[in-house]
């Protein structure tokens, strides 16, 4: 049942990120448990669903991959599988071990597609923008670091061993489960460029801090919300994930003891499984909501002392980090009403109720048109209507120092 249960959601997790690649998947919101905004909640959910399976939240209080990790590491009833060590009465697993197997091909094909999505990133990376040492951490860890215990891990696993080549790969793997790149490790250098709160006992946060890179790299290089995004989602994001999924079930399953002893009888194993299932939730809400950094008015971010005719109090306009405008404080809705990429773009804010920081009460915000212009960043023009009985004067503003 365990293994039936990973199975179901690598593939679940699989299909979420395959649908993250796609732009026009998942854009709509939905609040995080602290209220932040989540732009693509799917990604949070599959991290969470696929967390749940190092957890104690199954019947008899075992997850999905500790049962996993005790069938693949229990050297006394392996050998009959592999071959060799003929213990008597070593035949009446041999079907057992057959269904069990055939469940492990099924969470490898998963593997597999999750593998595929991050070669693809790496692709997307490298043809898209330069990104010097960021690039180089990356494919160290990921490319070089991770795919070698995949390796090992998946020789270790060939069902057409003899009794002599199944101990040689495990003694590889066990070596590379026991070493300074385990995947204890390299899950905390992901989770380490892409945590928030990054108060989780695997680590700080890095100084480097990749998410920030590519996030400024999409933005210098793209010139469009849409554009950003869609780099973003198909190369990092889908890169960071898919490594996190992969470091996380390696460390399930990675030989960290002698061959007679099981993982879940190991507190540093249990608790570290349960630390990286809460990080990769983190770490999927912080890719997720880092996609409000791509909004288009990023290049007019800042506040700016307005005027108007007739002396009344529209004072400052300030377009916030992550894409919300506010009036004295108090934060308005608004549409793009018109995009043009060589030229800006037009904002409208439509009449509604309106309270800012410097008042006891809601007051009302009749419309506003607003124009940001690439040639001029420190700055924008429009019209207000400052009472529901005035038609549009004039309204513009001017980027504080």
């Amino acid at each position: 049942r365990g293994l039936n249960l990973v199975s179901d959601e690598f593939e679940e997790m699989e299909m979420v990120l395959a649908d993250y690649k796609e732009l026009n998947r998942g854009l709509h919101q939905m609040s995080s448990n602290d209220g932040r905004q989540l732009l693509f909640p799917a990604l949070v959910l599959g991290a969470t669903r696929l967390a749940t399976l190092g957890k104690k939240l199954y019947p008899f209080g075992r997850g999905g991959l500790s049962a996993l990790a005790d069938v693949l590491t229990v050297s006394s009833t392996l050998p009959s599988f592999f071959g060799g060590d003929d213990d008597e009465g070593g035949e009446d697993f041999t079907e057992l071990f057959k269904e069990i197997f055939n469940r492990f091909d099924s969470i490898d094909d998963k593997l597999n597609d999750v593998e595929k999505l991050i070669k693809d990133g790496f692709k997307k990376m490298t043809t898209e923008i330069g990104l010097g040492i960021a690039k180089q951490d990356l494919d160290n860890w990921i490319n070089f670091r991770l795919k070698g215990l995949m390796d090992d891990y998946s020789n270790y696993m060939h069902p057409s061993h003899t009794s002599e080549t199944r101990k040689v790969h495990e003694d590889a793997l066990r070596e590379s489960c026991q070493g300074d790149y385990d995947p204890y490790a390299i899950f905390r250098f992901l989770y380490s460029n892409t945590c928030s709160s990054c108060d989780n006992d695997l680590g700080n946060r890095s100084e480097q801090y990749i998410l920030d890179i590519f996030v400024d790299k999409a933005n210098q290089h793209f010139p469009t919300y849409e554009k950003r995004v869609l780099f973003f989602r198909q190369s990092f994001s889908t890169l960071v994930v898919g490594a996190m999924v992969e470091a996380y079930y390696l460390h399930s399953v990675c030989l960290y003891q002698s061959p007679d002893i099981c993982p879940n009888h190991d507190p540093v194993w249990s608790k570290r499984l349960d630390l990286m299932a809460d990080a990769m939730i983190e770490s999927a809400e912080s890719l997720s909501m880092s996609e409000v950094r791509f909004h288009e008015l990023r290049p007019w971010v800042g506040t700016y002392t307005t005027t108007t005719s007739y002396g009344y109090n529209f004072s400052p306009l300030t377009v916030h980090d992550n894409g919300k405008i506010s009036i004295r404080g108090g934060f308005l809705d608004y549409t793009i009403t018109e995009r043009d990429d060589g030229k800006g773009y037009k904002v409208k804010i439509p009449t509604q109720d309106w309270k800012p920081t410097d008042s006891s009460k809601k007051l009302r915000m009749y419309d506003v048109e607003l124009k940001f212009l690439f040639n001029w960043k420190t700055g924008f023009v429009g019209a207000i209507r400052p009472r529901g009985q005035d038609g549009f004067v004039d309204y513009r503003g001017t980027k504080d120092n």
